[in-house]
């Protein structure tokens, strides 16, 4: 026979793994792109789930409380590597298993699982909305050399998300850093935006100065490579591929 705690950590760990199954179904659009979000994702949730379940149902004392406290507080997130969606599917997979690891023990089947269909169902309808605009389109990655270092400030996001799509004409998802070269007052950007299952993106709308994508990646993920300083600044180098950071 299982013993009670054992089968209430099985019943929490079933469904955690199947709320998170659905969660990167819905997401998978997004997620198709960028592989190693999906592996984040999954490996948070477990680790936090077990962290969580032993800090529920085990007896700590003091010092081991103080130990993990400090552990936790010297650990933090690049979350400027990180869109706003990734943010969100984040947030919602520590939810998940910090909720999921009370198990029946803490919360009854019925508040657990009305807990995951409405954390799930949130998502469905976010992302259902982020996406009902691009009926039929898929996410494209577009790095950018971007001359505006102004706005990468916080709490000016909104006015970078404007600058990038006054320039490029894209309809932005989302976007963040890469990389910043202040020997050329530049930084490298990695932008989001729908483009259509043929692979045309906003054919009407004006491309940025310079372009040298698609690129092929180890990956198999198409991206293109856009230069967005003055034409001024370029030197002559139309037609020249930019270099990368190969560790992005």
């Amino acid at each position: 026979m299982i013993d009670d705690a054992v089968a209430g950590l099985l019943l929490g760990l079933l469904l955690n793994v199947v709320s998170m199954t659905v969660l990167m179904m819905i997401a998978h659009r997004l997620l198709a792109k960028r592989p190693e979000i999906m592996f984040m994702l999954g490996i948070i949730n477990v680790v936090v789930f077990g962290i969580a379940y032993t800090m529920l149902h085990v007896s700590l004392g003091v010092g081991a409380a103080f130990g993990l406290f400090a552990l936790f507080g010297i650990l933090r997130f690049r979350t400027g590597t990180l869109g706003v969606a990734e943010m969100s599917l984040l947030f919602a997979a520590l939810s998940l298993a910090v909720v999921n690891s009370s198990g029946p023990s803490g919360l009854t089947l019925t508040e657990l699982f009305v807990i995951n269909a409405s954390i799930v169902m949130a998502l469905a309808v976010g992302f259902q909305i982020l996406f009902s605009r691009n009926s039929g389109t898929e996410l494209h990655i577009t790095k950018v050399t971007y001359d505006r270092l102004d706005l990468l400030a916080n709490g000016k996001a909104e006015a970078l998300r404007r600058d990038l799509t006054k320039r490029t004409g894209l309809d932005i998802v989302t976007f963040d850093i890469q990389g910043i070269d202040l020997s050329t007052s530049t930084a490298v950007l990695r932008i989001s935006h729908p483009v259509d299952v043929a692979g045309a993106s906003n054919e009407n709308a004006p491309v940025a100065d310079h372009e040298t994508g698609p690129e092929a990646r180890p990956n198999g993920e198409t991206r293109t490579v856009v230069d967005l300083r003055a034409r001024s600044d370029l030197n002559g180098s139309r037609g020249k591929s930019f270099p990368r950071n190969n560790g992005s």
